[in-house]
């Protein structure tokens, strides 16, 4: 069976689907810019609660739709 994905669009849910242990099993990707050193806390943190694997969107994403980071 697959691993399912939750989408979050910013920090804030984030947080609440870790807090609220929604990440138990699955993977999480961000539609967000996270910098580099922001992205291991989060795995941490993802992990900490069960998560299996964190995905951002990347700067290049963002360039290519002109959005200057």
């Amino acid at each position: 069976m697959a691993t399912k994905t939750i989408i979050v669009r910013n920090f804030g849910s984030f947080y609440d689907v870790c807090d609220n242990e929604l990440v138990y099993g699955h993977n999480v990707h961000c539609t967000f810019y996270v910098a580099p050193n922001e992205t291991k806390s989060m795995e941490a943190l993802l992990q900490e609660k069960g998560g299996v694997k964190l995905t951002t969107s990347t700067k290049n994403y963002f360039q290519k739709i002109g959005i200057n980071i």
